[in-house]
């Protein structure tokens, strides 16, 4: 309870500006990461990820203290405002100052091309640190990282939350793992949660999530176990198909198949903005409940909880928040309750600090950059199966090793599963035997979207 006393005076006591900040999503070699424009530079655990006082504006100087700056992004990387008093001496940092100026150079797509001239001050002696080049791009997604009101961290069981919102167990599940056999007599299975984006059946979770079914990655399609909970816990068996996961953005787009019997509701998705006030819901493991089944046993199982808070900076390129999760709450929506729509996939807990009374501060990806890097839209309306269905007719039609290439390269830039097994089908009976081993060859490649 102290601990989130401590934690509300924190949001009281600091804001942020309550103005929505554009994002801009920055590229330095192999690494991505997120900043706003009033971010003086982006940390995420990692002292080598910096961008040093970047501006958005062409010829503009940044100076800051990095003990102070340091500290600050160090805490908002981990769903805090400030780093709390007793863990300060752990992240003590030299004191002094730090200088950059950045000159820009806008490209013909629209990205930035962002030059940083990097010095220090020590002891009043100006010394240079090097320079740096990093790629920008602005994206349609502003962000309220206001904390000036009272946000909770605390989390509620579905008995407990405001009526408004407990319609919403509809559309969520329990993801069940494979079950394995622990050789002591025992069975153990790991879970996380999913949620619906689509009356279809159409939902998203995190690629770890649905790793502890490793079957299902692999063949892209397999049986799982899902539980829907209110005051009853009901248990059903679905065919899943995957159809596109990255594992550097820890996300899944998945198809179920649900029975007759299975009733469920979808979010609506927002890509433009994150306001201050969101939920999260899922099924964080330390909490338990007391259920009936379906044919009216008493059972103890994992309960559905509801939490709310607010974001609170980045994580290279997901996003910090003041939601408490636990293990088990993986894959969860982050839902804006300003518009009722869900703008994030919850990640994982931030566990730099101490572990707090109600879990960890969530960590969550945007479905803004997910949908910009892949697309998930255009699943819904249909429009990425039918270009990739296109491309896989042009396929069957070439002749040669340069033509299949050419069109599997388009069909790489879909990030997806989908039209696969046609893929695998073409890779063993195309009439073109270099057609064939170029079909192969590029399965082997796109086992899994890395991207």
């Amino acid at each position: 309870m102290n601990r989130l006393l401590y934690f509300v005076l924190f949001l009281y006591s600091f804001g942020i500006s309550a103005r929505a900040e554009q994002v801009y999503l920055i590229s330095e070699g192999d690494k991505e990461y997120l900043l706003t424009e009033k971010s003086p530079f982006n940390i995420s655990g990692d002292v080598d990820n910096f961008a040093f006082g970047v501006c958005f504006q062409n010829d503009c100087e940044k100076s800051f203290n990095m003990s102070d700056a340091f500290k600050k992004n160090m805490a908002l990387s981990n769903g805090f405002l400030n780093i709390p008093k007793d863990q300060e001496q752990l992240y003590d940092f030299p004191e002094y100052l730090i200088s950059s100026r950045s000159r820009i150079e806008k490209n013909e797509d629209g990205s930035m091309s962002i030059n940083i001239s990097i010095n220090a001050e020590i002891d009043g002696n100006m010394m240079s640190m090097g320079s740096k080049q990093v790629q920008a791009m602005a994206f349609p997604l502003e962000i309220d990282f206001s904390n000036t009101e009272e946000s909770s961290s605390k989390r509620v069981s579905f008995s407990e939350v405001n009526t408004k919102y407990s319609s919403y167990y509809r559309n969520v599940f329990q993801m069940m793992g494979a079950k394995i056999d622990n050789g002591l007599g025992g069975v153990s299975q790991s879970h996380g949660t999913g949620f619906f984006i689509d009356k279809r059946g159409y939902a998203l979770t995190n690629l770890h999530v649905l790793n502890e079914n490793p079957q299902c990655v692999k063949r892209r399609s397999c049986i799982i176990e899902i539980k829907q909970k209110n005051t009853q816990s009901k248990s059903y068996n679905v065919a899943l198909r995957v159809l596109t996961c990255s594992e550097r953005n820890d996300f899944c787009l998945i198809k179920i198949n649900p029975p007759e019997d299975f009733i469920f509701d979808s979010f609506e998705i927002d890509l433009d903005s994150i306001s201050r006030n969101l939920m999260t819901l899922g099924f964080p493991g330390d909490k338990e409940r007391d259920f009936k089944t379906t044919n009216d046993e008493d059972i103890s199982e994992i309960d559905l909880t509801f939490s709310f808070g607010s974001p609170v900076g980045f994580s290279g390129t997901a996003i910090t928040s003041s939601l408490f999760i636990f293990g088990g709450a993986s894959g969860s929506p982050i839902i804006d309750l300003e518009t009722g729509k869900v703008v994030g996939i919850n990640s994982n807990g931030a566990e730099s600090f101490a572990m707090g009374q109600d879990g960890f501060p969530g960590i969550f990806r945007s479905l803004s950059l997910i949908n910009e890097k892949f697309n998930i839209l255009d699943y819904l309306s249909g429009e990425k199966q039918r270009k990739i269905e296109v491309l896989i007719k042009q396929l069957k039609e070439v002749s040669s090793k340069n033509e299949a290439e050419i069109v599997l390269e388009k069909i790489d830039k879909h990030k997806s599963f989908y039209g696969r097994s046609k893929l695998e089908v073409l890779s063993y009976n195309h009439k073109n035997p270099k057609v064939r081993k170029a079909i192969n060859k590029y399965l082997r490649r796109s086992a899994l979207l890395n991207c």
